[in-house]
Parts: structure tokens; C-alpha cells; sequence
């Protein structure tokens, strides 16, 4: 099963402060380019700011885009990054959109200065399109290849350019542990390897009844499930045994992007398929202590748990499609519709999502 064109959600850990108290407006935000003014910076602005929410701002599509707009709508509005990134926009000393680092943190500063209705993201695509080259051209791409491309090169380039000393943002926020073990089934005799990932993949049960919901427990139940290598030489027994694999969550990032697989590949026609199923997750409180390794061996560790706070939806078949964002947004505890330059406010989103 190839792990792209597929849903993402983002968790923060409750550690991470996700709710203000705040005054919410009922009035909903439909953002339209002929209501504002165009800024030099590529920004829309109009002429009444104090309307304008900070954080709901639309994102133009500038060709095959929408994959782009959903990841870094996804990204803005994760807290420690997105105040990690606005305080850096006050202290770059190089003005260029040209790095990576720049264009993000110029980003995050006009979704979040209040100022904007609507930004042009071409300098992020333009910035990452010279690390990847992938992303040079405008052909439909991946959200989750993107989100990976620009964690990638945000966490290199922001070594490169502040200092070797400076806490690693990134890691620090979105890194987590797989562990892998590989028992041998006659001495039992096990392996274990520890792999640093951003994204949990989680595989989807396709067996059930399309109409039923599934929470994402079970996906996870699914993911870690014990695999039959068949034959491989055993260290100690000294010959070749049947062999076991085993998965399991070492340690959880402060921030949790859980990435659903909602197509499987085949050999044979159709060659792909879409699970269309329900998946059900909480919005408050996911709990995932029973998976993690380090609080299994260890009683006295206490594991967060974590608050949804975006969605990043795909809508269509593998080869055609169309991304929007579910967000939360702080300042006003909202949730929000991101579908390129639009975005609107809804009522407290459904814990369940069906793309």
C-alpha cells in the first residue's frame, strides 16, 4: 500500500495550549479577492482590518495548488509553530523571500497579523521548488509529500541559518519513535530497531461495512499488528527460523500527524481503490498510552493526550481530486472551512470524516 493521497489530521498534545476565551462572532467569513485590496507583498488587505480575524485568511491557488494550501493551512494553525515562526518573521535579518525559512515565517505572519483576507503562497512553492524539484512544476502533488518536503527542508535550513545552538523546532514539535522487533518463532530470540518518523500511516479495515463507522483505534490496531516474515537467519539458532514482526509507538512528538490510507494498489485493473469508510477520532482527549512502548515498560511516565486542531481532506479518486482544510483556530476557539481563497466558519466539527 503506497502511503500518499490520503487524509491527514493534526493533533497537538494538550500540553500545547489549543482554547483561548474569547468573544466569538457568529458572522461567517466568505474571503472573495474583490473585497480587498492588493498589497506589494502579494497579500489582500481591505480597508476595514479590525474585521479581519487573525488566522482566517483564504490561500490563492496558483495552479494545481490546492494540496499546498491545505498542508500549510494545516501547519498555521498548530500553535508552538506558528508563534515559533510569527515571532521569527520580526527577527530575520534578510528580508528574501528566496529561503525557505523566510517565506514560511512571511506566511505564517500575514495569515496570523490580521491584516489579510487572502495571501499569495507562491513564494514558499518557488522556495521549496529549489530543494525539490517536484514541487518547480504545477502538476497535481501529494499534501503529505509536500508536508514532508517542507518539514524537511524547514528543519535544515533553519540550522543553516540562525545557528547549530538553536533548539530544533522541528524535531522537537513533530518527530516521534517506531520500534520494530523481529522475534525468531523457535528461540525467541528478538531484534529490535528504533526509526525517528513524522506521520503515523495508518491503514484503514476495509473488510467492514463501508456504512459503519471505524474509529481510529482500530487503524491503529492495524498498523502495529504482528507480521509473518517467513524465513530469516537467526542470530542465536544459526540457521533459518520463521520469524515474527512486531510494531509499536516508542515515544509521541508534541504534535501528532496521523496520515489515513485511503487507497490500496493492486497489480490488477482497477490497480487502486478508494476507502470510502468513516473514520471516527476524537476532537478533545485522543489517548494513546496503550500503544506506546515507554509508558508500557514504565508506570511512572505520563503521556499527553491530544486536541484536534486541522484536517486535511482530499476529496475525489487518486487521480483527480481536490484538498481543503478543517482548522481550528485559537484566538477565537472556532472551527474553520479552508477550500483555497475561501474560508468559513462552521459549527463545531463532527468526529468523523468520509473522503
Amino acid at each position: 500500500m503506497q502511503e500518499s493521497e490520503n487524509e491527514e489530521t493534526c493533533l497537538p498534545s494538550t500540553g500545547v495550549k489549543t482554547q483561548h476565551n474569547s468573544n466569538v462572532a457568529s458572522k461567517e467569513h466568505c474571503l472573495k479577492n474583490n473585497s480587498s485590496n492588493e498589497q506589494e507583498d502579494g497579500s489582500t488587505c481591505n480597508d476595514h482590518n479590525q474585521s479581519i480575524r487573525p488566522g482566517v485568511c483564504g490561500l490563492v491557488n496558483i495552479g494545481n495548488t490546492c494540496y499546498m494550501n491545505s498542508a500549510l493551512q494545516c501547519l498555521s494553525s498548530t500553535p508552538e509553530l506558528r508563534d515559533y515562526f510569527y515571532q521569527l518573521y520580526h527577527s530575520l535579518n534578510d528580508n528574501s523571500d528566496n529561503n525557505i525559512v523566510n517565506a514560511f515565517a512571511n506566511i505564517i505572519y500575514h495569515i496570523w497579523s490580521g491584516r489579510n483576507e487572502i495571501y499569495d503562497p507562491s513564494t514558499v512553492k518557488i522556495s521549496l521548488g529549489k530543494y525539490t524539484s517536484r514541487f518547480k512544476s504545477y502538476m497535481v502533488e501529494d499534501a503529505h509529500e509536500f508536508l514532508n518536503s517542507l518539514l524537511n527542508c524547514l528543519d535544515e535550513n533553519l540550522h543553516d541559518k540562525l545557528c547549530s545552538s538553536t533548539t530544533n523546532i522541528i524535531k522537537g514539535l513533530f518527530h516521534s519513535e517506531m520500534s520494530s522487533t523481529i522475534i525468531c518463532d523457535k528461540c525467541k530470540t528478538s531484534t529490535t530497531s528504533i526509526e525517528s518518523i513524522k506521520f503515523l500511516p495508518q491503514p484503514i479495515p476495509h473488510d467492514n461495512d463501508k456504512q459503519a463507522p471505524i474509529n481510529i483505534e482500530a487503524c491503529i490496531n492495524l498498523y502495529i499488528k504482528p507480521e509473518k516474515l517467513g524465513l530469516l537467519t537467526c542470530l542465536k539458532c544459526g540457521k533459518q527460523e520463521n520469524t515474527v514482526q512486531t510494531f509499536g509507538l516508542y515515544s509521541l512528538a508534541k504534535i501528532l500527524f496521523i496520515q489515513l490510507k485511503r487507497f490500496k494498489f493492486y497489480a490488477k485493473p482497477p490497480h487502486q481503490n478508494k476507502i470510502t469508510s468513516y473514520i471516527g477520532y476524537p476532537i478533545e482527549n485522543l489517548d494513546l498510552t496503550n500503544y506506546v512502548r515507554i509508558a508500557q515498560q514504565n508506570d511512572s511516565i505520563s503521556l499527553p493526550t491530544y486536541n484536534l486542531v486541522a484536517v486535511s481532506v482530499r476529496s475525489g479518486s487518486l487521480g483527480s481530486g481536490h484538498y481543503v482544510t478543517y482548522a481550528l483556530n485559537e484566538k477565537d476557539s472556532q472551527w474553520y472551512h479552508f477550500n483555497d481563497t475561501f474560508a468559513s466558519r462552521l459549527d463545531k466539527t463532527q468526529s468523523h470524516t468520509r473522503r
